[in-house]
């Protein structure tokens, strides 16, 4: 019986031990109850996606670039509501299913019987369980499998929560590709609602393999996890989307010039340098963002005498013949005019005001929505200034 007890007290003191060896694996997470309270249950296995909430827990940091940057606003976002209202009083209540696909792809497999989830966009455990894209022309052409392995591109890590693995799927840029590239038929025509992966492909960056995430994630040296043992990683990506400082990026991402003139031209041309750009500008939905290029003259006084304006941008035209800038009501595309990256693009204004300048500015300004709408939707929205350059006649 003594040595009973002495061969239990040691088997005792051996898995306290092998426990807390185990923890010292970097497998420990002081706040582990908070995860499953905020679950609500612990599973091993499960097919439906899990809160943003839960990864919140140990991946504080990233929860929170998340929620600031674009995916995780691409249901909630005051633009996307007025462009799906729009789209239900055109085609009904049936195309929210084609715009879900991408704005809020966790709508069909979810049992949250409040909106927490759906709202939440784009949200981690979405993207973590991608398989693969089956690339193709409708929206939405990934494979994903919700459950309890999550996928990174970093090399496999150590959690209490779940299970991981690494894949290559989502640095690369197809996977971008399931979302942004995509068209729609409309009889005989194949209207482009988005194209950026293919103006990607075709540009240096992606003849040189730099990838998406080299602009829209930059790296970061950190630890993923809030965890006292989690290890400091090496290019781990941000997970903003560049969105909260999308005035650092967007600003000088095109040089201005302009052409030799004199004080009596008919004409002046500004030169546009789309030198930054991996892809069209502007990018993602161009078929409502603008770039506006507007010169201003000036008398000899500093008064302004004339101004022109030119549109690079996207937009349709409805069954009517009606210009719009929404493709679920496109017949045909009527202008299709984005400074492409990797290329010059000399712009021509003719001057019907023959007054003789002193000086001329160019400016270009980045519209998240096109002026009218923003004035009819009455939303929030400004433009970015883009670039600024001057010159004058070279006979003043």
């Amino acid at each position: 019986m003594k040595l009973r007890k002495v061969f239990i007290g040691l088997l005792a003191i051996t898995l306290v031990v092998f426990s807390a060896s185990l923890f010292a694996q970097g497998t420990e997470c002081k706040d582990i109850e908070k995860i499953f309270d905020a679950q609500g249950k612990s599973v091993k296995e499960s097919d439906v996606y899990e809160s943003a909430n839960v990864c919140a827990v140990c991946h504080d940091t990233i929860y929170k670039e998340w929620k600031s940057g674009l995916m995780g606003q691409t249901q909630t976002s005051p633009i996307y509501q007025k462009f799906l209202a729009e789209a239900v009083k055109t085609r009904g209540d049936s195309v929210k299913g084609e715009c879900n696909l991408c704005h809020m792809p966790t709508f069909n497999k979810s049992d949250d019987p409040s909106d927490e989830l759906l709202a939440q966009g784009v949200n981690c455990d979405f993207c973590h369980t991608i398989e693969n894209v089956e690339f193709h022309s409708y929206p939405g052409s990934y494979i994903s499998s919700p459950g309890r392995v999550k996928k990174a591109a970093l090399e496999i890590a150590k959690s209490p929560y779940h299970p991981s693995t690494t894949t290559e799927v989502l640095e690369n840029p197809r996977f971008c590709a399931a979302c942004h590239q995509y068209t729609m038929s409309v009889g005989s025509e194949e209207i482009i609602v988005e194209d950026t992966y293919t103006q990607y492909r075709d540009s240096s960056y992606g003849r040189t393999n730099k990838g998406c995430l080299a602009c829209h994630m930059p790296n970061k040296d950190r630890k993923v996890a809030n965890l006292d043992l989690a290890p400091l990683r090496q290019k781990t990506h941000s997970h903003e989307f560049a969105y909260p400082d999308k005035e650092k990026y967007i600003s000088n991402a095109v040089i201005l010039s302009i052409k030799p003139y004199m004080r009596k031209a008919t004409d002046i041309t500004v030169i546009c340098n789309n030198k930054a750009q991996g892809h069209a500008f502007p990018g993602g939905a161009n078929y409502f963002r603008h770039l506006i290029l507007t010169i201003y003259g000036y008398n000899d006084d500093g008064q302004q005498i004339w101004s022109y304006s030119h549109i690079f941008g996207r937009w349709y035209e409805d069954k009517f013949g009606s210009k719009t800038y929404f493709p679920w009501m496109a017949n045909k595309i009527r202008y299709n005019n984005l400074l492409r990256p990797d290329r010059i693009e000399n712009v021509l204004f003719k001057l019907t005001e023959k007054i003789r300048v002193y000086n001329v500015v160019a400016v270009m300004d980045y519209w998240y929505m096109p002026p009218e709408l923003v004035k009819k939707y009455n939303l929030a929205v400004e433009p970015i200034r883009v670039a600024k350059t001057s010159r004058r006649p070279d006979d003043y």
